[in-house]
């Protein structure tokens, strides 16, 4: 029986490998153990998937003493654009002449995720995506066509969460942030030309400006789990209160879901929770003021969702979807045919892959 090795750094990589470890559990001719770090394992504990745990400064001498214990026989990956643990794991799988394959989870980032390494084969959402990785220089026999498991699961098991009455008082507005600025300034990303301050500013002017001629909004900011919001909310405090325009932060144990099916509206940059957003049936903006780096949102690329570049444009956008529910349905409409398009199966390209590489090491 050949032994498969997941490993997560983060939640959006772990949300689709414990999606295809909860799948073949049980199943077929593979055992499975799990690596993460501690932003990841949450995920997994969450599907009763037990992991070894490896702090964020872990190096590759201790990833490497664990390795043998057990030894797999193929590694299969989340990728992050954050450093320090799936880079070195392909190295180290390629020095152990064990097959690895890297899952994205992700439109984005796609240069950041491999800059410090390369997996043997990596498994891409769609063909858009597939023809991104030929444009780095991935040939064609090391792609495989896994889809988005996680995202898949969640359409294949939801039902589309009724939209809150049209006379509902106030109109509820969630801002989906991420640590654009920290990660900019950490290295670890490209600059945007624009923080997420900046995108959650340009939304705050137009609900201002809607609550100034009579429409009461809640405006409510959902932080990433890689964020510290306390630069966020000193900025915020400096914005001027307006009537009928209230703000607050959505604490940190509110489930994702909760805060989406709460909301009218949803926007934020290009998160993966506003693909959720999508799931569950409720309209989403990219707001992108300014962007040197194009529309960084897979909705946006698509022509799907309406992306703001020009900040003079917002409220041209922004208002028909403030004011009217037609406007917000049909967004929600044209939302719904991207993720019918999503390859819907979990497993049917994962799983030829571990039999025709894992199985050659195998070892009964």
């Amino acid at each position: 029986m050949a032994f498969v090795r997941f490993a997560a750094r983060d939640p959006g990589g772990a949300n689709v490998l414990a999606s295809v470890a909860a799948e073949l559990e049980g199943r077929g001719p593979f055992r499975f153990d799990v690596w993460t770090m501690p932003r990841a394992t949450p995920v997994f504990a969450r599907l009763g998937v037990p992991t070894r745990e490896f702090p964020e400064d872990v190096g590759p001498p201790a990833l490497r003493e664990r390795w043998a214990d057990p030894r797999p026989d193929a590694l299969v990956t989340a990728t992050s654009h954050y450093p320090g643990f799936e880079p070195p794991l392909w190295a180290l799988a390629r020095a152990e002449g064990c097959p690895s394959l890297a899952m994205l989870d992700s439109w984005v980032n796609l240069d950041q995720r491999f800059r410090d390494g390369r997996p043997d084969y990596v498994g891409y959402i769609d063909d858009a995506q597939a023809d991104a990785l030929r444009a780095m220089g991935f040939p064609d026999a090391r792609l495989v066509h896994t889809g988005h498991p996680w995202l898949s699961a969640q359409v294949r098991a939801s039902v589309p969460s009724p939209a809150r009455p049209p006379a509902a008082d106030p109109l509820h507005v969630l801002f989906v942030s991420e640590p654009i600025a920290s990660d900019v300034a950490a290295g670890v990303n490209a600059p945007f030309g624009f923080d997420e301050f900046d995108a959650f500013a340009l939304l705050h002017s137009v609900c201002a400006e809607r609550a100034r001629s009579g429409r009461r909004i809640a405006l409510r900011v959902r932080f990433h789990p890689y964020e510290q919001p306390d630069a966020f909310l000193a900025r915020a405090a400096g914005l001027p209160p307006v009537p009928g325009l209230s703000f607050s932060a959505v604490p940190g144990s509110e489930p994702a879901q909760h805060s989406l099916v709460e909301a009218d509206l949803v926007t934020g940059i290009g998160s993966m929770m506003l693909l959720e957003a999508f799931v569950v049936g409720r309209p989403v903006v990219s707001l992108q003021p300014r962007t040197i780096r194009g529309d960084v949102f897979v909705g946006g690329q698509r022509g799907i969702t309406p992306t703001i570049e020009d900040p003079s444009r917002a409220a041209e956008t922004l208002g028909p979807l403030l004011d009217g529910l037609a406007a917000r349905a049909e967004l929600v409409h044209r939302q719904r045919a991207f993720l019918d398009a999503i390859r819907a199966d979990l497993t049917s390209a994962l799983v030829p892959w571990l039999e025709g590489h894992a199985a050659k090491g195998e070892r009964g």
